[in-house]
């Protein structure tokens, strides 16, 4: 008999910290997921659900899973990328990756439930993810299994602090 010793499938999460819109670009989100997975024992390497002007979004940049994507207390939330990227999820995507809610249940997006860029307007996605400026950035809130899990409830000043959504490769 085997013994599981974490999630099967792909892991997603919530950051358990906030930033501003000011994220470093999409490399620097990333490293963010990267960082947070790594700080609480997950392997694998981890990317962030965001888009930016030049067109770069899930849809180009991430591995599509045919193994599902779950939180990491097994909770299925899709079933593979097909499932992840039609309009709704089985679950939320709101556990941190040590498995609690996060501390703001708000997440930057700019991404739509396909995985393209919502905008191309980088003055609507905080200068590209660079800037903590007046410019605004699109966001949604964790609680979603419907299209606003990804589709933005709004736009805020990138000054704000949300978290970021991280998806395992």
């Amino acid at each position: 008999m085997g013994s599981c010793t974490g999630p099967t499938g792909k892991v997603v999460f919530v950051t358990s910290s906030v930033y501003d819109g000011n994220l470093g670009g999409l490399a620097g989100a990333d490293l963010i997921c990267q960082t947070e997975a790594e700080d609480a024992g997950l392997s694998g390497t981890y990317k962030a659900w965001l888009a930016d002007s030049t067109g770069a979004a899930p849809i180009n940049s991430f591995v599509h899973s045919d193994l599902p994507y779950v939180l990491v207390d097994h909770t299925v939330v899709a079933n593979d990328w097909v499932d992840l990227t039609d309009r709704s999820l089985a679950n939320p995507i709101n556990s941190t990756p040590y498995g609690y809610l996060p501390s703001v249940p708000y997440v930057w997006t700019n991404v739509s439930p396909g995985g393209v860029a919502l905008t191309t307007n980088p003055i609507e996605s905080c200068g590209d993810w660079t800037t903590n400026s007046d410019y605004v950035g699109p966001w949604t809130e964790t609680t979603y299994v419907t299209p606003e899990w990804t589709e933005p409830a709004g736009f805020e000043l990138c000054y704000v602090s949300f978290s970021l959504y991280c998806f395992e490769q």
